[in-house]
């Protein structure tokens, strides 16, 4: 910054400055105040002091939900109806927009139920909500899978398939695959939930996630991609990719249940995520 200097002082060889006599004295300059400055500083430390009573006042709240490991923490902060923020540590990572869409569809009851059972499954911890524990849903404690939809709609499917809920407009499409037991539903437009079941002994749920991986890539689907998944009360698998005939997202959920059935669920659509695609998380068996 380039500062003016006004030198308003008595030379140091008795040489009049500014026409001012020699050895009168002569007022010291005013020094430039950078107020501006000052107050942008001030403004900048009470927004970094506002910002952080607010995170301080969000996470002392008690309605969340603390789950901790050895692999890390993760605290999810609710409002009445919606999920306010959260903090992670260690290795462990959450995605809030996810977090978000499903707290919508299930609602804070069961998607507590839901994330405790994940948390659980994938870490050596536990989660507890308001200081509390979170009651375990994990298959060794014999827990009864939910009798109700945890999803606005209508319960599909059959006594060999098992049940998901879809949307009231949804139908059911011919099945084009005749040599299985399965059932599909669209919404007349452009998203479809496909069921179909083997018995087990006859293909698992590792065998059957690698021939539909040969399939999306004989289709040339792109961005194909495996990973360990939990579907309600079970552990499976998701086999997700861009299906590049149809111009679809298609994510494949493949999991075996106690009644000696691989089971597969796959969803559909334009979009790469939507809320359609969490109707496998209303799977039952009855």
């Amino acid at each position: 910054m380039n500062q003016e200097n006004n030198f308003d002082t008595q030379g140091s060889n008795g040489i009049p400055i500014n026409n001012q006599p020699l050895n009168q004295p002569v007022e010291p300059p005013k020094k430039k105040k950078h107020t501006a400055l000052i107050v942008i500083l001030i403004i900048v430390a009470l927004v970094a002091i506002v910002g952080v009573l607010l995170f301080v006042f969000v996470f002392n709240q008690k309605d969340k939900l603390e789950c901790k490991s050895s692999s890390g923490s993760i605290t999810i902060s609710f409002s009445k109806d919606d999920i306010i923020g959260y903090v992670t540590t260690g290795k462990l990572t959450y995605d809030l927009d996810k977090g978000k869409s499903a707290f919508k569809q299930l609602g804070k009851e069961e998607y507590i139920k839901q994330f405790n059972t994940w948390f659980e499954t994938n870490t050596d911890g536990s989660c507890k909500y308001m200081g509390k524990e979170v009651e375990s849903q994990t298959k060794d404690k014999e827990v009864e899978p939910p009798t109700t939809p945890t999803v606005k709609g209508k319960k599909v499917g059959s006594e060999e398939l098992g049940y998901i809920v879809i949307p009231e407009d949804w139908v059911e499409k011919a099945f084009p695959k005749a040599t299985a037991v399965g059932k599909q539903y669209y919404d007349n437009v452009s998203h479809y939930v496909t069921m179909i079941v083997y018995d087990t002994i006859q293909l698992d749920a590792k065998a059957y996630v690698d021939s539909v991986k040969v399939a999306l890539e004989g289709r040339g689907a792109t961005e194909i991609s495996t990973t360990e998944a939990t579907i309600t009360n079970y552990q499976g698998y998701q086999v997700s990719a861009y299906d590049n005939l149809t111009s679809k997202w298609i994510y494949c959920y493949i999991f075996e249940t106690e009644n000696g059935k691989t089971h597969y669920i796959a969803l559909e659509g334009p979009e790469k995520t939507h809320e359609y695609y969490n109707i496998y998380q209303t799977f039952t068996l009855n």
